[in-house]
């Protein structure tokens, strides 16, 4: 029977041995995806040598693909703990004042992320359960009104829909990382919250600078801006 999906499997501490590598394999699996968010670069190659080795005793061929991290922003912590809460309707201060915050503002550690924003544009936090709009731009701050949620607290990730973030697509470590599962010649290399076409390129001369094999991209289209770029 012809075969025209591949069955990808992250492997993670649950199926991080030979035997149970076999069984998957020999069940139907064509890709191991390696998470580049955990573990350090060494124990991420001990996985791809024992995938590969796996794959060859069991006489299948089985693809590596390294999927990079990407960029993780998060706000900055609060005077406490606890959750402070949010009324629809309020405004709320997003700056670049280390201060710990209170229930009128909060570190936004990511100056990038500042110079981006504009008047109009939508920041969602904690998974998209706080939502709010900018209503104001200033030296180093960002006013926002709160439209969705009640409560907020320390290091909520938020993520920003509406807004092209002039910054490189790979971080510090993605660069080490990739630099070093290129040594491991991985099969496919998957990059995060792309927003151009120049984000592919950047990561495609990052490889070819240091390696010939033939490597090739995913980007994982997460936000709406790389989706209106689709040619």
């Amino acid at each position: 029977m012809n075969k025209f999906t591949k069955i990808t499997a992250s492997i993670g501490p649950k199926c991080e041995d030979a035997e149970t590598l076999r069984r998957m394999f020999l069940a139907g699996v064509n890709v191991c995806r390696i998470n580049f968010s955990h573990d350090t670069g060494d124990v991420q190659g001990e996985k791809i040598d024992l995938i590969r080795s796996t794959a060859r005793a069991a006489g299948v061929q089985v693809a590596v693909l390294v999927d990079l991290q990407g960029p993780k922003h998060r706000i900055g912590n609060f005077a406490t703990e606890d959750k402070y809460p949010l009324k629809i309707g309020q405004t709320f201060t997003f700056d670049n004042d280390p201060t710990p915050g209170d229930s009128t503002r909060v570190q936004l550690p990511h100056d990038d992320v500042l110079k981006s924003l504009n008047v109009g544009d939508r920041i969602l936090l904690n998974d998209g359960k706080i939502e709010m709009r900018v209503t104001g731009v200033g030296a180093g701050k960002i006013i926002a009104t709160v439209v969705r949620g009640d409560e907020i607290w320390s290091r909520r990730g938020f993520n920003l829909p509406d807004t092209d973030i002039a910054t490189s697509v790979l971080t510090p470590k993605d660069k080490n990382d990739l630099e070093y599962a290129i040594t491991k010649n991985p099969d496919w290399v998957a990059i995060s919250f792309v927003q151009r076409p120049e984000d592919v390129a950047e990561v495609r001369d990052f490889i070819t600078a240091r390696t010939s094999h033939p490597i090739k991209i995913i980007a994982k289209i997460e936000r709406p801006n790389a989706v209106e770029r689709i040619a």
